[in-house]
């Protein structure tokens, strides 16, 4: 379709779809001169064994889809969204929302399956997305190099593999002004707010509750692989095995967390940290602090369960427990702590300390614990004080 649709208002209601076909919905493709606007679908359902599954759009390559809306259910194998299944080559979406239930394989999302370097703003989803493979989001399943704005998907999301989103469930473009409020459930590379980052994240929040029964689980991300994430905040409770954080599960290669904030409680295994499980050498934290309570095995931390990387300005108060290597601040540092502290009651078999459980190499100045509230008058790193006004 190249030309214009306009729907002036009107709805289509209990429309009905099903192929094996590619590109399905009630414009399967959409080419650079299309546009539909001002139009939305009512009830019904789109569903096929294919890939670019959408109930108004199959594949958006470059048009333009604003004021749009739908409500139905999809279902599909690759590239399936409860409006557009695939939105390419500079494809715009505006003004639209879903409140369709969603359901595939790969690339599955409340709005749009896979936004392949397209743009979505002033959207929204709000039904629950559910998929058998990985990347699964509650707005978009994959955002490729796309850009999505002022955008929001409240529906709970849950997926049997990697990379689960409350939002995003693979990102490596740009989110901006953008939260998720729906639980989030998957096996790894699991948050609330995008699974798996490469890109860039700023002015967002997550407030659902994440759980993951593998690695890197956190409230906002899962997996930070060299993306950078800045102006943002969770507020759910998050558990999984290891790598788990209340804001970020592992930091990788190069992964910058700046102005950013978890309050939720954080349990699991090893490399457990109200704000991130691991950061990696190449790891950057500032200005970021963690206020609920964390527990697990080894490596667990206030704010950071290992640390290979650095941390500055920066601060944790809930209380910590764990085997060994548990700190008020740090778990395991191998990096380095600078202007830090931390408040909150310490508890540990070994290796533990009112700031840093285990300092192995790693370097600590201006760091400080209240030797008071944590209940520890030790630490591997820092200076211990008697009342938290000295800090």
């Amino acid at each position: 379709f190249t030309g214009v649709f306009d729907g002036l208002g009107n709805t289509i209601s209990d429309l009905s779809i099903a192929g094996t076909v590619n590109n399905l919905g009630l414009f399967g493709y959409v080419g650079s001169l299309g546009v539909i606007r001002d139009v939305g679908l009512v009830g019904g359902s789109v569903s096929g064994s294919g890939s670019n599954i959408g109930e108004l759009v199959g594949y958006n390559s470059g048009g333009t889809i604003s004021a749009a809306y739908a409500t139905g259910s999809v279902s599909g194998s690759y590239n399936v969204g409860g409006l557009v299944g695939r939105n390419s080559n500079g494809g715009t979406i505006s003004t639209a929302y879903a409140a369709s239930s969603v359901s595939g394989g790969y690339a599955v999302g409340g709005l749009v399956g896979l936004d392949n370097g397209g743009a979505i703003s002033a959207a929204h989803a709000t039904g629950s997305v559910t998929g058998s493979g990985s990347n699964i989001g509650g707005l978009v399943g994959v955002n490729n190099g796309g850009a999505i704005s002022a955008a929001y998907a409240s529906g709970n999301i849950s997926g049997t593999n990697g990379s689960v989103g409350g939002l995003v469930g693979f990102n490596s473009g740009g989110i901006d002004a953008a939260y998720a409020t729906g639980s989030v459930s998957g096996k790894s590379d699991i948050g609330g707010l995008v699974g798996g980052n490469v890109g860039t994240i700023s002015a967002a929040y997550a407030t659902g509750s994440v759980t993951g029964s593998g690695s890197n689980i956190g409230g906002l991300v899962g997996r930070n692989l060299g993306g950078a994430i800045s102006a943002a905040y969770a507020t759910g409770s998050v558990s999984g095995g290891s790598y788990v954080g209340g804001l970020v599960g592992s930091n990788f290669s190069n992964g910058a967390i700046s102005a950013a904030y978890a309050t939720g409680s954080v349990s699991g295994s090893m490399l457990v940290g109200g704000l991130v499980g691991y950061n990696h050498s190449n790891g950057a934290i500032s200005a970021a602090y963690a206020t609920g309570s964390v527990s697990g095995s080894n490596y667990v931390g206030g704010l950071v369960g290992q640390n290979s990387g650095t941390i500055s300005a920066a601060y944790a108060t809930g209380s910590v427990s764990g085997g060994g290597s548990v700190g008020g601040l740090v778990g395991g540092n191998f990096g380095n702590i600078g202007a830090a502290y931390a408040t909150g009651s310490v508890s540990g078999s070994s290796n533990f300390g009112g700031l840093v459980g285990n300092n192995n190499g790693g370097t600590v100045n201006n760091g400080y614990w209240d030797t008071n509230s944590t209940g520890q008058k030790t630490s591997a790193g820092g200076i211990g004080v008697t009342t938290t006004a000295a800090l």
